[in-house]
């Protein structure tokens, strides 16, 4: 009885540390921003109060995205955090978008992620997508 009781425990330990285990962070970038699983768009523009306005659009590419996602915008100067704010996504066309602000003067080691925390349909689900804000700052 005692030995079934471990076995059971560490099964169930197995799962939910295979389920954790089962999520990436990555960190996007220009050279790999096309080859993710979701489609990612990020545009910039220049506001007339001196700051970037940036758009990032997401979409699938195969599944439909669910209505449970996650978005932050990580605000640092130096090695001090300035700021850090979730951020609500806009439906827009098969994706969402999510749009912010930002002075130019913390763009270097700003954040912004992303994650889809919806069912376990889709093999991105649980994995987070983030990128520093310098890296598409000047996309267009």
């Amino acid at each position: 009885m005692r030995i079934a009781r471990i076995l059971t425990s560490l099964a169930v330990v197995f799962i939910v540390s295979s389920a954790v285990a089962g999520s990436f962070w990555t960190q996007l970038n220009s050279r790999n921003i096309d080859s993710q699983p979701l489609a990612f768009k990020v545009k910039t523009e220049n506001t007339p109060q001196g700051g970037v306005l940036f758009y990032v659009y997401i979409e699938s590419k195969k599944a439909v995205l669910s209505r449970n996602l996650g978005a932050s915008l990580t605000v640092t100067s130096g090695k001090k955090e300035i700021a850090r704010a979730d951020i609500k996504e806009k439906e827009y066309g098969k994706g969402v978008r999510f749009a912010f602000e930002v002075s130019p003067k913390y763009l270097a080691q700003s954040k912004f992620a992303f994650k889809d925390i919806g069912g376990s349909e889709n093999p991105w689900v649980n994995d987070v997508y983030w990128f520093f804000l310098k890296d598409f700052a000047s996309e267009k």
